[in-house]
């Protein structure tokens, strides 16, 4: 088990990730800068699995940060022990793919969005699927996530509100 404290980053772009974590306890989010600012790819809660997943797949250098929201607890495998018990082990095989493809779809899922739908339509998909987001992430991180301004998000709340 491991602890980290709130604004500490676990996963730095540049390096390669060598765990992949599951969240018993807190809040986390992987972003990436673009030009100096921050952007928002994912938020990790508890009952969720966390790691810069193709760098730890390919063991190479990722391009993503992971910081702390909170104080946390993680449950961490190494590339290693992870290579060890899919040859040793057919359930943990099987277990491993399920979570590649829940991963596969929730990323075909978002980037669909950002291709498809408008800032509004991924705001409220994202009010229906997640709402203790709302609750725990400022609205700057948010609107980064569905790829708007804070501003245009403190308008889109404002239309929001008035239908």
């Amino acid at each position: 088990m491991f602890h980290f404290k709130k604004k500490e980053v676990i996963v730095k772009e540049g390096a390669t990730s060598n765990y992949v974590y599951f969240v018993n306890d807190g809040i986390l989010r992987s972003y990436y800068l673009k030009d100096g600012e921050e952007v928002t790819t994912q938020f990790y809660f508890p009952n969720s699995y966390c790691s810069s997943y193709s760098s730890f797949l390919t063991q190479s250098k990722g391009r993503i940060n992971i910081e702390c929201l909170s104080d946390v607890e993680l449950l961490a495998l190494s590339y290693e022990n992870v290579q060890r018990m899919y040859k040793s082990s057919t359930a943990f095989n099987t277990f491993g793919r399920r979570i590649s493809e829940f991963l596969y779809i929730d990323f075909y899922k978002r980037s669909s969005s950002f291709l498809l739908d408008d800032a509004k339509t991924r705001y409220l998909t994202l009010l229906k699927e997640r709402p203790e987001i709302l609750k725990s992430i400022p609205n700057y991180m948010i609107a980064s996530y569905i790829g708007i301004t804070p501003e245009s998000l403190s308008r889109l709340k404002k239309q929001l509100l008035s239908e």
